[in-house]
């Protein structure tokens, strides 16, 4: 109606959040040119709010769980619900002695294995942002903020994405897919 997306928040009370939702994390593992993307996603009731993510490149596991303790920290985070993450994370090629989620597991950051299915991730990022929960507020949805809170590159990236023109039920791969992707997992 006012000519802007209405599932972008410019403003919100986290603490209000955090007091009354659940809060889970989402991550779609990268090192580079590829990036790791971690997006924290509240969950209230049948509404979910995405209100922080951090972009690392060429960053190692453990380093990653420091990332997250601190941004978990900063924000005032005590309690996280669940990680989402690829699936491939839990598998072990021949020159791995731990996978990826082992290796977070070790370190405290338990993770579930969610579904790799671009298919998949068109038709439910999609579903969640069409949906309205009531009037003019829709499913999911994503708080903006600034450089160091808030989701700018996962508002930026969902405009860009594509379906697969080979395969019109499928998102397409983009160099900026992986806030939709991590979105997704969750």
């Amino acid at each position: 109606k006012e000519g802007r997306p209405y599932h972008v928040l410019e403003e919100i009370d986290l603490e209000e959040i955090l007091k009354h939702g659940q809060v889970y994390r989402a991550m779609d593992l990268g090192w580079y040119p590829d990036p790791t993307y971690i997006l924290w996603i509240a969950h209230l009731g049948n509404r979910f709010i995405a209100f922080h993510e951090v972009v690392k490149y060429k960053t190692i596991i453990p380093d990653l769980v420091e990332i997250i303790r601190d941004e978990e920290s900063k924000l005032g985070i005590t309690r996280t619900y669940g990680t989402y993450i690829d699936p491939t994370v839990d598998v072990h090629t021949v020159a791995d002695i731990r996978t990826n989620k082992e290796i977070f597991e070790e370190h405290g950051i338990p993770v579930e294995s969610s579904v790799n299915s671009r298919e998949l991730f068109a038709s439910v990022v999609h579903r969640a942002l069409a949906e309205e929960v009531a009037l003019d507020i829709p499913r999911l949805q994503i708080y903006r903020g600034n450089p160091s809170f808030g989701c700018q590159y996962l508002i930026k990236a969902l405009p860009v994405m594509r379906y697969d023109p080979k395969k019109p039920m499928k998102m397409a791969d983009h160099k900026h897919d992986h806030p939709v992707v991590a979105l997704a997992y969750f």
